[in-house]
């Protein structure tokens, strides 16, 4: 399977603003405005939507990483060879953008419509268009299954998170009996126009949540300082440094017996209970992680037959000396003790998306 590409700009491309296409491509522009770093609509739009537009169709073309195509009936009666929407599909084409249907309930690809459009694009590029795989579109009241799968089809999460995507970012030793330092790896777990969020791709290392067995929250642990003082000057350079965003952690207490824990000022942090719950999809095994084998020279322990291991949370357990982390099977475990040495740390950090892409990673 081919892997999808970053998706941080989209070209909505569809027919007649006071119809079903024009209702259908202020949805999909909503859903993806938060997502992407720009959204453009087709040159036949209403620009009063609120989309990015550029004047030079063509370089908004050439910006593109998919070319959401909006099928309705309207969309088809309205296409000639010298629409403007004619002229976008031929260049998404010739620029080999991938294109990602999304299909209304009365739109039904025929012969004769792959004639009409093969009078714009070759009859080959027509043929294949009618068989790509389309995102339904049923009803308004239906929609939220269409922006799942319209996000799934961009390489998203419904939450819009990169899971299946890497970057490259910092340093940290990660072979046993070496303290060579080699790249980080870390998977995308949030992408926003301005930064996204970072979780270490591999347990980097062994730590306990807190050195002494009592009772604390992530505020007055151990590991939180660790994090955020010998971490981060080991595993990031200056220009990195300067990458990374502070972020006010809230932390809440849904346990009574826990401590009260204040919101944080993290640059270097761990995930809580609902992001991990929320930002690998619906499927535990997301969740995951090998350790690498540096972090099992330290002491992390493996589980299934020699491949997952357990790690940390920041949030509270219901016991007042535990804290949460996620087992080797990728369920969310509520209460560890908090002095134990043998469970793992994936690292999580905001960072600046310009930083990332200047830099090549």
């Amino acid at each position: 399977m081919q892997e999808k590409k970053e998706c941080n700009s989209c070209f909505i491309c569809f027919s007649n603003n006071s119809g079903l296409g024009g209702s259908l491509a202020k949805m999909i522009y909503d859903s993806l405005v938060k997502r992407c770093e720009d959204v453009f609509f087709s040159s036949d739009a209403n620009r009063s939507y609120g989309g990015n537009y550029r004047e030079d169709e063509i370089k908004a073309l050439e910006k593109a990483d998919y070319f959401i195509l909006v099928l309705t009936k309207d969309f088809i009666k309205n296409l000639k060879e010298t629409s403007e929407t004619a002229f976008e599909l031929k260049k998404a084409v010739e620029l080999e953008i991938p294109i990602v249907p999304v299909v209304a309930k009365d739109f039904r690809w025929t012969n004769y419509i792959v004639a009409k459009v093969a009078k714009i694009l070759t009859k080959k590029d027509a043929v294949k268009l009618s068989t790509t795989d389309y995102v339904p579109y049923v009803g308004v009241r239906e929609y939220q299954m269409t922006e799942k799968g319209l996000l799934k089809a961009l390489g998203f999460h419904e939450t819009g998170s990169f899971p299946a995507k890497t970057v490259s970012f910092g340093r940290y030793p990660q072979i046993a009996g070496s303290t060579e330092k080699n790249p980080i790896e870390w998977l995308v777990l949030k992408q926003e126009s301005k930064r996204q969020l970072l979780i270490s791709k591999y347990i980097l290392d062994a730590k306990p949540y807190n050195e002494v067995l009592k009772k604390c929250n992530w505020a007055e642990c151990t590991l939180r300082k660790w994090l955020n003082e010998v971490f981060y000057n080991e595993a990031f350079n200056e220009d990195e440094k300067q990458a990374i965003l502070e972020v006010i952690n809230t932390n809440e207490c849904e346990f009574t017996q826990s401590s009260p824990c204040p919101d944080t000022k993290d640059k270097v942090f761990l995930l809580n209970k609902e992001q991990a719950k929320k930002l690998f999809g619906s499927d535990d095994t997301n969740r995951k992680c090998i350790a690498t084998s540096y972090a099992q020279s330290r002491g992390v322990e493996i589980y299934n037959e020699g491949h997952a291991s357990w790690w940390w949370l920041r949030s509270s357990s219901y016991s007042p000396m535990a804290a949460t982390g996620v087992f080797s099977t990728g369920e969310i475990d509520l209460v560890n003790n908090v002095d134990y040495t043998n469970r793992g740390v994936r690292p999580a950090i905001w960072v600046n998306r310009s930083f990332a892409k200047s830099e090549g990673s």
